[in-house]
């Protein structure tokens, strides 16, 4: 198993990797506006700082919602810092990029997996990892 803590929060990622079972982090646009991390160089900037802590992955988000946005962050993302792991949402845009990054060695983790019908679309995808998240069954 391993083991990620989901936060944007310094000290509590410091704290988990002293512990000494910290895997990586992963986090998103709205832990980082918890935080009162905003705009796109403190976002960058706060990337790069938890990569400097954990010794592991950090995924980091795209906000983009379009293929072309998606590909674009992801990239910019991707080269602050090889921990990067670039966290794209399972929509049909993101399963896309998904392919290209992986295509072109950028490592990812698909997120926003809430029904079966995205969970079988990702299955085929080859994304390094999964972020499946509970929701609500439909009918």
């Amino acid at each position: 198993m391993k083991f990620f803590i989901d936060t944007a929060n310094l000290e509590q990622i410091r704290e988990a990797q002293a512990l000494g079972v910290l895997d990586g982090v992963t986090t998103n646009p709205s832990l980082m506006a918890k935080e009162g991390i905003s705009g796109d160089a403190a976002v960058k900037a706060h990337y790069v700082a938890i990569c400097e802590i954990v010794d592991g992955d950090v995924s980091a988000e795209v906000i983009s919602t379009e293929f072309e946005g998606m590909i674009a962050e992801g990239r910019i993302l991707a080269d602050l810092h090889a921990n990067i792991v670039v966290k794209v949402p399972a929509t049909a845009d993101g399963i896309r990029a998904i392919r290209w990054f992986t295509d072109h060695g950028i490592r990812t983790n698909c997120t926003l997996i809430f029904s079966a019908k995205s969970s079988q679309q990702v299955s085929v995808t080859p994304c390094t990892s999964l972020n499946a998240q509970k929701s609500e069954p439909t009918s």
